[in-house]
């Protein structure tokens, strides 16, 4: 329709014969194939994920801990010379022993 009316206002003056008029139809189409056309996306960017190393192993015990341990052995000896030994202070001074072979001083 617009091609239409172009040629109705200006196809006497500017546009002449029909050899003229279908070149002019002949690029207005393939400049709207043109525009439609789809654009390639760019490649992706590859994302480099940073991995943080894991804390290292402790080698031994922290002087607290070990004080500590010390110290639980030495009331369940206290305790066993006296007969007043609780099967739980004995539970617990073993996984005391457990955790210290680990190095795991917060246990």
């Amino acid at each position: 329709m617009t091609i239409k009316l172009f040629f109705t206002k200006f196809g006497a003056a500017s546009v002449q014969r029909s050899r003229v008029r279908r070149m002019l139809f002949a690029c207005i189409l393939f400049g709207g194939f043109l525009s439609g056309c789809a654009v390639q996306a760019p490649p992706p960017i590859p994302v480099a994920i940073i991995v943080a190393a894991p804390p290292p192993k402790p080698v031994a015990l922290t002087d607290e801990a070990d004080a500590t341990l010390k110290a639980a052995e030495q009331s369940v000896t206290e305790a066993r010379i006296k007969r007043a030994l609780w099967t739980a202070a004995v539970v617990e001074l073993e996984r005391a022993r457990t955790a210290a072979k680990g190095f795991d001083s917060i246990a």
